[in-house]
């Protein structure tokens, strides 16, 4: 018999006598005799200590139970903790279990929040609410079946300064109406915004047909979401602004959280050749509208139509028109009442019914700078006109400027995508040319 073998080794008390015992038995024939009788007992003793481990019997599930340990739960913040900073993370971590749910409220609001994909790990996605008391309850579980729940709770700090935030009020006052594929998503702040990144990280953009998109800081304290391209027609995009609890600047946080839903109408794009004088109207692809139009006469910049993309902005059935650029009484002054006109700009650029001068539509460019219609086309194009519908106008050789109006097409998309702050020289400015003839315009 090898007395080495068996269960020896996994009883370490019986192995230590064993040892003891090979060192000075041995040296008698009456020490060799008890040996042997010894060592019937300790295979019997060696084979009860080994089969509780590996033969599986009831007495051995409990020792593997007792040998795993019991999953541990950390919350942070901690608990009891006050004035905690509202933009802190909540976190729950789980070692030697896995999380099986975490539940935090904020003032009996549910905080979303996420999980690894280990569930070891729960994280809060947005910021809290100020001011609020904030529960948070876990319970994680580990392979032999121990479960343990921890509960903590803490209170957010009450922000002495404020900050609010707000859709573009254009594009608030057409809450409930169909938008045009070209919409911009705009919002402005109440004081300027230090820490832009966590605001932007704070903007969520859904859509039910998704593309492309990116939000870009205007100013300090506007910020403008658009499409790669446009968006695709007849759908729902939503934004949710989680800034309840964001800092703009050094002690200056968010108290509420935005949500707007903008309904997306059929695609209405309008083409505009200056050089051809005419215009056509496509919706959703399909060419709708066709007709002969009048752009600026060309005399002065001023005069003249820009060139590029715009999206149009609001629209009146009656606007008094007047010419900034020069003043009253002098040679192409003018203040002349101007029917159903649609915006695409802040400078005054228009399309709308031409006030006379039909002879010029398809023929020859006449206006101010607005794109002039047929009193029937503009009708049409007045009453079909959804907010922020697409015109792209061709054949000048002034460019559209960046940031007059909803002009945000003018920036290529790679370099809108950076998110940076404009730099308004790499564009065209606006500067009016009065050196050129008084304007002479048949009205």
């Amino acid at each position: 018999m090898n007395l080495t073998l068996g269960g020896i080794g996994a009883c370490p008390e019986l192995r230590e006598w064993w040892m003891a015992s090979m060192a000075g038995a041995w040296r008698s024939r009456s020490g060799r005799i008890t040996l042997a009788g010894l060592c019937g007992v300790a295979v019997i003793v060696a084979a009860g200590c080994s089969s509780g481990v590996a033969g599986g019997h009831k007495i051995g599930s409990h020792h593997v139970q007792d040998t795993v340990a019991a999953p541990v739960i950390t919350i942070s913040p901690a608990a009891g903790a006050r004035r905690v900073r509202p933009d802190l993370p909540v976190r729950v971590l789980a070692v030697s279990g896995r999380l099986t749910g975490v539940s935090v409220r904020a003032g009996g609001r549910v905080v979303a929040g996420r999980m690894n994909s280990r569930a070891t790990e729960w994280m809060s996605r947005w910021a809290l609410a100020p001011g609020a008391s904030i529960v948070v309850r876990a319970t994680a579980g580990n392979s032999a079946g121990k479960t343990v729940t921890a509960v903590s709770r803490f209170r957010t700090l009450s922000p002495a300064m404020t900050f609010s935030a707000s859709l573009d009020w254009i594009l608030a006052a057409n809450q409930g109406r169909a938008y045009g594929v070209g919409l911009p998503i705009i919002l402005d702040f109440s004081q300027p915004v230090v820490d832009k990144a966590a605001v932007r990280k704070a903007l969520e953009v859904t859509a039910q047909h998704p593309v492309p998109g990116a939000w870009r800081w205007i100013t300090d304290e506007e910020i403008v979401y658009r499409a790669d391209g446009f968006w695709p027609p007849h759908q729902m995009v939503t934004l949710r602004a989680h800034l309840a609890g964001v800092p703009v600047a050094a002690g200056v946080y968010g108290t509420k959280d935005l949500t707007y839903r903008f309904r997306i109408g059929a695609a209405q794009i309008s083409m505009v050749n200056l050089r051809t004088h005419h215009m056509t109207v496509r919706i959703d692809g399909k060419v709708t509208r066709s007709y002969g139009i009048s752009g600026g006469v060309g005399t002065a910049l001023v005069y003249t139509t820009p060139s590029g993309t715009a999206v149009t902005m609001d629209k009146a059935r009656m606007v008094i028109m007047t010419n900034p650029n020069v003043p009253q009484g002098a040679p192409g002054w003018y203040r002349e009442p101007v029917p159903l006109a649609v915006r695409l700009t802040n400078s005054g650029i228009y399309v709308h019914e031409t006030p006379g001068a039909e002879w010029c539509l398809g023929v020859e460019n006449c206006s101010h700078g607005c794109i002039r219609q047929p009193a029937a086309e503009a009708l049409w194009f007045y009453n079909h006109n959804q907010l922020a519908d697409v015109v792209h106008v061709t054949g000048t050789n002034r460019k559209m400027v960046f940031g007059d109006g909803w002009t945000f097409y003018q920036m290529p998309w790679k370099q809108w995508a950076k998110g940076t702050a404009v730099n308004y020289a790499g564009y065209a400015v606006y500067s009016p040319d009065l050196s050129g003839p008084p304007l002479r315009v048949r009205t």
